[in-house]
């Protein structure tokens, strides 16, 4: 079936377009005509603006009934005319029989309306009594708003309707008869695929008044609470998604008569929780989803996060990563925002008496736009969970969550095994409802991969007492935290299956143990505060903190604290990881409640009686004493801060980098100009700084012109001893050997060639060290010719002599050397050296434990 659809929409000047209802525009013969209804609200926002109470109506404007006066009266005059012929009949006709002859009205009659003819559709049975009808013509319309508009405003304020609400059923408000529900019921049960299901239901439901399809715009939409398992949306997705979807173009056919939403329920305490789970949804977003506007009345369980991201567009909400929201009004986006499009809307009595029905229907709409997203395997395990809770068995939960995602089928054992055993008591599952929390505010969804995911809900830790919950969640959690530059294809690498197994290995398993404890109580911290029982702590800051904590103590086990999050930080013990979650719980909370509040509530104002520098604030939110603003139009760049306002306008002030700061005074209309900036005010270094800084005395500089006159000293000794005709080198195993025979002491002088670093650690440095400007400095080997065949790389002699065996005796003796102030290690031989001789020197913790006179010593007694 196609249906075809046309849509008339009209602005006046630069107002905001209004869409017309359908029936009010009537066809005759080749032109359209509108129909001016007076009490329609399109109507009364066409000819009154966009400020419209509720219940408008035009009815008591004089202007209007001046205007059907006229229509009427050309309606009267046409018809004299007409019948002008008929008022002398000829003698020869019979005298007429008294009775009422029908009047014949012409179709159209023209009145004049300012200096422009308008033309007025006479219809109806009562055609004087009739709205006024006009063509649907720009200069007839504009001539009729530009007549009556200050009349009607007029009349709209001094009177509203009142309406006496009709008690009959609505689609809001049917009860759902038990042999709907039973079909329901049979469909969902049925061995049907899961996309054949939904059909069956939503012809079920229209067949029986129940749903039907409607235009819909999304800021008459929020998100239902049961969304994704009860996870509603992550803002991340919203934004990634979104952003995708506008590189490949908004295609309104691909949502068009396939998204689906559920009416908002009539029972108060209902409906109250559904907003309130969409404004803490948009409250953790902390600034990225588009606030509550009032007109919503249904909630999306498909194209979820496209309503969000269309919304945040006509909004000017951005990203949380500063995209931005902006594009052109010819963009398909924003004639989807104007325009909305067709949905399936189904009645909050069938939620009320099917209670599964809308996570059974969002299983099948997991993608209502091209750009797909995965279902992750913490979605599928919410999914359980709400079957679980809503009654039903474990079997019946798996077969119905295997159809939400194909790449979790494999793995739905293993969600399901973590659900029931790991999940927290049965019926609430806080530790899923914590992750998935979580998860929707600090990471888009991220997959853990079949591999992983088995391991965290299978692995044995061969306790008879523990089965490590909290480590379980705290690994998943991680993973769900995994920092993009660790993301593969959308699967969590931040941690491997070897770093997971580590956890139950004898060696770690005691701090595994204790981290397990550690985790629990604080755990029961977390839980006690969602409970009430920390009235001054705000639920989603324990939820940070606990968050943390979970994170650092399992990188701090596997040893990846440095890699493996986006804090990039290492603490040096379990104690000091408890320690930093005690301080940020309870040191840095932001108060809750009234209390959290207070120091940011704003007090009500009187307009009426408020100053003018009280109503231009209000009207220039973003002005704020003491903040920064900019001008660039009238100032170029400068910063100016705000110093004070009052009735005469505002002081402002800046400091330039010479001369004395400039003072201004802004008109409180021009506040609007300004805009609010990050840019501190320009800093002129001190003079003091300067002379610390320069190249010349800073250490930076200092220490790299000594490491150049190291590097130096270290060349010339080197060419100044060089034996490079006699030394052979050798690999495998890597030896230096002499050519010929070597019967002067010190003949062989080897000194070291390499990278040289400055030495700033306490202690003695380990390895090849010189001394130099009162430091030591490392000397670290280069990457050498090692297999003989590589000219890029050196050879260096003093790197190649091996440390002799503990029961073999060294042929070469370690000493140092001094070249220009560089004080330099080196090797050299103290007996003579046969050819083709190893060369060795003594290991390097003898020449470090025993001194000199003690080596000589211990040498006359071998000899």
């Amino acid at each position: 079936m196609v249906t075809i659809s046309h849509m008339v929409t009209l602005q006046y000047k630069e107002e905001k377009a209004i869409i017309v209802p359908t029936e009010l525009i009537i066809q005759h013969e080749e032109h359209q005509y509108i129909q001016l209804r007076p009490t329609n609200h399109a109507i009364c926002q066409l000819v009154c603006g966009s400020n419209m109470p509720k219940n408008a109506s035009i009815s008591a404007c004089t202007k209007l009934q001046e205007i059907i006066q006229k229509r009427n009266e050309a309606m009267q005059s046409d018809e004299a005319s007409e019948q002008k012929d008929d008022l002398f009949p000829s003698s020869d006709e019979p005298p007429s029989k008294k009775k009422k002859s029908m009047k014949i009205l012409p179709p159209t009659v023209n009145i004049n309306v300012g200096e422009v003819a308008v033309t007025c559709l006479v219809h109806g049975r009562r055609p004087s009594a009739q709205d006024l009808c006009i063509r649907l013509d720009a200069a007839q319309i504009g001539a009729i708003v530009d007549y009556i508009r200050e009349d009607a405003i007029e009349a709209m304020q001094q009177s509203k309707r009142k309406y006496v609400k009709k008690v009959s059923p609505s689609i809001a408000n049917m009860a759902v008869p038990e042999s709907i529900v039973f079909e329901v019921q049979t469909i969902m049960d049925g061995e049907m695929p899961l996309n054949s299901k939904t059909e069956a239901i939503l012809a079920c439901l229209e067949n029986a008044g129940l749903a039907s399809k409607q235009r819909l715009l999304p800021r008459h939409l929020l998100i239902h609470p049961d969304n994704r398992s009860q996870s509603m949306l992550s803002y991340h997705d919203v934004w990634s998604k979104g952003l995708a979807m506008s590189m490949v173009g908004f295609n309104i056919k691909l949502v068009e008569g396939t998204t689906i939403a559920f009416t908002m329920s009539t029972e108060p305490d209902k409906r109250a929780m559904q907003l309130a789970k969409n404004k803490a949804l948009i409250d953790n977003a902390m600034g990225h989803l588009a606030p509550i506007n009032g007109s919503e009345g249904y909630l999306t369980i498909g194209g979820s996060h496209t309503v969000a991201y269309l919304r945040c567009i006509e909004n000017g909400v951005t990203g949380p990563s500063a995209e931005s929201s902006i594009h052109p009004k010819s963009d398909a986006i924003w004639r989807a925002i104007s325009d909305g499009w067709t949905w399936v809307t189904i009645s909050s009595a069938v939620e009320d008496a099917i209670p599964i029905l809308p996570s059974f229907l969002q299983s099948s709409l997991n993608s209502a736009n091209s750009i797909q997203k995965n279902v992750s395997e913490l979605e599928v395990a919410m999914l359980l969970a709400t079957c679980f809770a809503k009654g039903m068995t474990l079997a019946q939960a798996v077969k119905h969550a295997e159809h939400s995602s194909q790449m979790c089928r494999t793995i739905i054992n293993a969600i399901g095994t973590y659900v029931m055993k790991f999940s927290g008591h049965a019926g609430s599952f806080p530790i899923l409802h914590f992750l998935s929390n979580f998860s929707k505010v600090h990471s888009s969804s991220m997959l853990l991969g079949e591999d992983m995911m088995t391991q965290i809900a299978t692995m044995d830790f061969k306790s008879s007492t523990n089965m490590y919950p909290m480590t379980r969640a705290a690994i998943w959690l991680t993973l769900l935290a995994c920092p993009k530059n660790h993301e593969r294809d959308g699967f969590a690498r931040n941690l491997l299956r070897s770093d997971i197994e580590r956890l139950r290995q004898a060696a770690c398993l005691p701090m595994t143990t204790k981290a397990e404890q550690m985790l629990q109580d604080a755990w029961g911290i977390h839980q006690s505060i969602h409970a009430g029982q920390g009235k001054h702590i705000d639920g989603h800051h324990v939820d940070n903190c606990f968050g943390r904590l979970c994170i650092r103590t399992i990188l701090h086990l596997c040893n990846k604290a440095k890699t493996g999050s986006r804090e990039c930080k290492e603490f040096a013990s379990l104690e000091a990881i408890v320690e930093a979650f005690s301080t940020e719980l309870y040191k840095d909370s932001p108060a809750s409640g009234a209390e959290a509040s207070k120091s940011d509530e704003k007090p009500m104002v009187d307009v009426l009686s408020a100053k003018p520098h009280v109503v231009a604030l209000l009207q220039n939110a973003h002005m704020t004493m003491g903040g920064r603003y900019t001008n660039s139009k009238e100032h170029g760049s400068m910063v100016f801060i705000l110093q004070s306002v009052s009735d005469d306008g505002a002081c402002m002030w800046h400091t330039p980098f010479f001369g004395d700061s400039i003072d201004i005074s802004v008109p409180l209309e021009s506040l609007k100009k300004w805009r609010s900036t990050k840019t501190p005010m320009p800093k002129l270094c001190d003079v003091t700084m300067v002379t610390t800084c320069m190249p010349n005395v800073h250490p930076a500089f200092v220490e790299e012109h000594q490491r150049a006159m190291v590097t130096v000293a270290l060349h010339a000794v080197h060419k100044k001893h060089s034996s490079t005709s006699s030394l052979a080198f050798g690999q495998f195993p890597p030896s230096l050997m002499t050519m010929v025979t070597c019967k002067k002491k010190a003949g062989i002088k080897l000194t070291p060639m390499g990278n040289i670093s400055k030495h700033k650690a306490e202690g003695a440095p380990k390895g090849t060290a010189l001394e130099a400007f009162g430091s030591h400095w490392v000397v670290s080997p280069p990457k050498q010719n090692t297999l003989f065949e590589d000219e890029k790389h050196p050879l260096v002699p003093y790197f190649w002599v091996r440390a002799c065996a503990s029961d073999a005796q060294p042929n070469m003796s370690f000493s140092t050397i001094v070249q220009d102030g560089v004080t330099a290690p080196m090797l050299y031989n103290e007996e003579p050296i046969q050819q083709h001789e190893v060369l060795l020197h003594p290991p390097m913790e003898e020449t470090m434990q025993e001194p000199p006179k003690k080596k000589a010593k211990a040498k006359a007694k071998a000899n």
